[in-house]
């Protein structure tokens, strides 16, 4: 599982990447290299651009954050502290939702829709299971050598 979600951040980062230079380089729209970067300072549809920006930078973050949880997630202290900075995935994948409903050139179209829906219905389930889950440390080999640690 892991594998697979370090694997979907990596891909999903590239095609982050793309979307924004993409985005600067087309001469169709007014999005400066600036605008691409500074929230809300994009010629073209700043709210929704800006949404973007922040979105950019919380994924951001959760990728850098990610990338250092072996150096960062050493202790339970430094542990609860990583886990409340890689928390930011939820609000940028809800910034990046306000930002393609109000940016996307195809918001409003049944198939659009029907992503954005089937999307918004996965990330509520996952976070049903994560919160709501019978036994959360079963597969948590860590924290198993953890308390048969403490009870050695």
């Amino acid at each position: 599982m892991q594998m697979a979600h370090r694997s979907a951040a990596i891909t999903g980062l590239l095609a982050l990447t793309a979307h924004v230079v993409v985005l600067v380089v087309d001469s169709h729209l007014d999005v400066s290299v600036t605008g691409a970067l500074v929230p809300f300072a994009a010629g073209f549809e700043p709210l929704a651009l800006g949404l973007g920006t922040l979105a950019t930078y919380a994924i951001v973050l959760v990728a850098v954050t990610g990338a250092a949880r072996g150096r960062l997630a050493a202790s339970a202290r430094a542990a609860r502290r990583w886990r409340s900075a890689h928390v930011a995935a939820y609000a940028g994948w809800a910034l990046s939702m306000g930002h393609g409903l109000l940016a996307g050139t195809d918001t409003g179209t049944i198939w659009s829709t029907v992503i954005y829906v089937a999307c918004a219905v996965a990330v509520i389930v996952a976070i049903g299971v994560r919160l709501f889950g019978l036994d959360r440390t079963a597969n948590q080999p860590l924290a198993t050598a953890r308390r048969l640690a403490r009870s050695a």
